[in-house]
């Protein structure tokens, strides 16, 4: 895993938040999260190759930074 999360911080230029490991589509790959300045990217590394995948920047908010208590 600390190659895989390697391989996505270099990719994605950030640091790691968190990391999975599942079976995809593609078989079994590492589902990272990779902060990268104010962007948050969600970057799948195949876990046999120690490729990347697939890398999309995350569009949902998950630390509800933009909620409001009225």
């Amino acid at each position: 895993m600390s190659q895989a999360v390697a391989v996505a911080e270099q990719h994605a230029n950030g640091k790691a938040t968190r990391a999975e490991y599942e079976n995809s589509k593609q078989g079994w790959a590492y589902d990272i999260e990779v902060v990268s300045g104010t962007k948050v990217f969600d970057v799948k590394v195949d876990a046999d190759k120690g490729i990347v995948i697939s890398s999309a920047q995350d569009s949902s908010d998950r630390d509800d930074e933009h909620d409001t208590n009225d």
